[in-house]
């Protein structure tokens, strides 16, 4: 379908070719996602570059849109970037569950999986497009939108909608289980940046698009879409502390940090829970050394023991020679993997000295709560 051309307004001309202008940021938190990466590994930084890399392709496709001359390009280019944008949805799904609960896959993630599938198959079967042409002063090209009871359309408006009801529900349950001001603070942070990419982002033009294909409104259209990419950014600038700070997105429960030496001394510990007594920390490093030592000897394994795993806890170990580090968490995940490398690898550096000629003194070890409050508060 196509309407009759007309000339946009200056504000309209501006929000039209907002690509061209948004492309820069999002390259650069591209590339800083993906140096992340390839310095730990963490799977997170990765689905985060994706989704990055997803935006910025299609970001590019509305801007080859505006400007093509040709009809059927600029519906394959519109296509191709609504296709990306479910895609960019679906990551930031599969980001939040992986990075809290270490799962790749959930019910959730399977049921938006396949709403995003119905989608995609409803743009490739030919979808009921709105061509609006446009006159730029450079250039022409199109504007493009979905009919009014177009079926791909619909479920663009759906897939949004329900991420949002998602992800409402997940905010009032994440804040009430924060711990501290600086993750309500980066929560309501990420929240706010998802809920600008997908409500003023991807909900909203879609409802325009339906209430007056091809009108004046589809201008109205284009300055919303440009809530997707501040989202985005959001979004962007929301992992990057997370990234120096993985432990602030996990809103699982930490009960207890502890560093022991060779012989069996406690070094250091950090209670997160008031009935954990010194006698417990104390017990607990006589066990895990003592299930650490049994296990080398029935099985001649010489590698050292990595993670004891009970019904709801998990205590994790990380054996550096001279010392030994274990932390007790509800589960074991990227993020508190991560933040316990981070400690002790901290731990090591600040106190190498006092670990080398250790004679029994423990008191210096105690200047390791700041290196706990960094990585654990």
């Amino acid at each position: 379908m196509l309407f009759q051309s007309h000339q946009p307004s200056g504000f309209a001309i501006i929000a039209i070719l907002y690509p061209f202008f948004t492309i820069t940021p999002l390259l650069i938190f591209l590339a800083l996602f993906l140096v992340h990466f390839k310095k730990i590994r963490q799977k997170m930084f990765f689905h985060i570059s994706m989704l990055f890399a997803a935006t910025i392709i299609n970001q590019a496709c509305l801007m080859f849109m505006v400007v093509t001359s040709q009809e059927a390009a600029a519906k394959a280019l519109f296509i191709a970037a609504q296709v990306l944008e479910v895609a960019g949805m679906l990551v930031m799904v599969i980001v939040l569950e992986a990075f809290e609960e270490n799962k790749l896959f959930s019910p959730r993630v399977a049921g938006f999986t396949a709403i995003a599938a119905a989608i995609v198959g409803a743009m490739i079967s030919g979808p009921d497009l709105v061509a609006t042409p446009i006159d730029l002063p450079i250039t022409s090209g199109y504007i493009i939108g979905f009919g009014r009871r177009d079926m791909a359309g619909f479920l663009m408006g759906i897939f949004p909608l329900l991420v949002v009801i998602w992800l409402v529900r997940s905010f009032i349950t994440k804040r009430k289980l924060t711990r501290s001001q600086h993750q309500r603070h980066l929560l309501s942070w990420l929240y706010v940046g998802i809920f600008l990419a997908q409500v003023t982002g991807s909900l909203a033009p879609v409802l325009v698009d339906s209430m007056n294909p091809g009108g004046m409104l589809r201008e109205l259209s284009a300055n919303i879409g440009i809530g997707r990419v501040v989202g985005i950014v959001m979004i962007g600038v929301a992992f990057s502390r997370v990234a120096k700070t993985p432990w602030l997105l996990q809103l699982q429960r930490v009960h207890l940090l502890l560093v022991y030496a060779t012989n069996g001394i406690t070094l250091y510990s950090k209670r997160f829970r008031e009935d954990i007594t010194d006698t417990d920390v104390q017990l607990l490093a006589g066990a895990i050394s003592a299930v650490a030592s049994l296990f080398k000897e029935s099985t001649k394994e010489t590698s050292p023991i990595e993670a004891i795993q009970f019904k709801g806890k998990s205590v994790r170990v990380i054996d550096r020679g001279t010392f030994t580090c274990a932390i007790m968490v509800d589960f074991a995940s990227q993020a508190s993997d991560d933040a316990h490398e981070r400690f002790v690898r901290d731990f090591e550096t600040a106190f190498a000295a006092e670990i080398a000629g250790f004679a029994g003194e423990i008191s210096k070890f105690e200047q390791a709560d700041a290196v706990a409050a960094k990585y654990f508060a």
